[in-house]
C-alpha cells in the first residue's frame, strides 16, 4: 500500500527523503490528492486481492472516516513520515519533518496530518501541531488528526 501512496504522491515536488533513503517525508499540496482518479478506481479491486474482501471492505471504511476528517480549508497534507526500523531514534523522520515546515512555512501555508501513533503527538505539537480530533476506527484504535496554522 505504502509503495502505491509514495509513488503517486511523486507526482507532486513535495516528498523528502533522507540520502540514504531512510526515512521519507510525503506531503499531498493543497488542491493535490493522495491517488489519481484512476489508482482511486483501483483501490477496492487491489485491497480485494491482497486482503479478501471483508479486510478490503474495513479498510476502505477507515480511509472513508479519516477523508471525512480532512479540512476544508487548502492545506499541505502529511501523509507519510516513515524511518526505517535500523535507523529510528536518529532525528531522521524530525529533520525532514522540519525542513518540510520550513518550506511550507515560505508558501504561508497551513498543514494537517493524522497520527496513529500517540507517542508522536507530543512530537508534532514541538513542531507546531495542535491536536484537532481524535476517530475512533472499527478496532477500537484512536487516530488524532492535527493541524498547524499557516505562519
Amino acid at each position: 500500500m505504502w509503495r502505491l501512496y509514495v509513488t503517486s504522491a511523486l507526482r507532486y515536488p513535495w516528498t523528502l527523503v533522507t540520502p540514504g533513503a531512510e526515512a521519507a517525508a510525503v506531503w499531498i499540496p493543497p488542491g493535490g490528492t493522495e491517488l489519481t482518479d484512476q489508482e482511486e478506481d483501483c483501490l477496492p479491486d487491489l485491497l480485494t486481492g491482497a486482503a479478501g474482501a471483508e479486510a478490503a471492505k474495513a479498510i476502505l471504511t477507515i480511509y472513508d472516516q479519516l477523508e471525512a476528517a480532512h479540512p476544508e480549508e487548502p492545506c499541505f497534507y502529511l501523509t507519510l513520515l516513515g524511518v526505517h526500523d535500523d535507523h529510528r531514534g536518529k532525528g531522521l523522520g524530525m529533520g525532514l519533518l522540519a525542513e518540510s515546515l520550513a518550506r511550507i512555512d515560505v508558501l504561508g501555508a497551513p498543514a494537517y496530518l493524522e497520527s496513529s501513533n500517540p507517542a508522536n503527538i507530543a512530537r508534532y505539537q514541538s513542531v507546531g501541531f495542535n491536536a484537532r480530533d481524535e476517530i475512533t476506527i472499527a478496532t477500537g484504535h484512536i487516530v488524532t488528526t492535527m493541524w498547524r496554522p499557516a505562519r
